[in-house]
């Protein structure tokens, strides 16, 4: 949607405006995302701006972390993830939309004290 993934508007308005359940609505965000990797992957590759080794390098943490973020996703109460949900996507709304504050350099820009982790390449 807007190069954030869309998971973090999707889950909410399908749980909140049309009341699919929490685990539902994570995995409906899933589908989602492959359809739109694969669409986005091919673009940038046409535009050769993909760096392959990078790619696979992390593809080989987040496969395994896809795997036991789903099955942990299954184990806690909807109630629960939902909460859980909801302090990530606050902790890092700021650093999203570029607001200027805790967390951001004068810009509006992520600092390097973000509470959002994102890594740095």
């Amino acid at each position: 949607m807007i190069g954030v993934g869309g998971g973090f508007l999707i889950v909410p308005i399908l749980v909140l405006i049309y009341g699919i359940s929490t685990h539902l609505a994570v995995g409906t965000s899933a589908v989602m995302v492959v359809f739109t990797a694969v669409s986005s992957t091919f673009a940038y590759a046409r535009q050769k701006r993909i760096d392959h080794k990078l790619g696979l390098i992390l593809a080989i943490g987040s496969i395994p972390g896809a795997v036991v973020g789903a099955y942990a996703t299954s184990r806690i109460n909807e109630r629960l993830g939902l909460a859980i949900w909801g302090l990530l996507d606050h902790s890092c709304s700021k650093d999203v939309s570029g607001a200027k504050g805790e967390g951001t350099n004068n810009v509006g820009v992520a600092s390097q004290d973000s509470r959002c982790w994102r890594p740095s390449l």
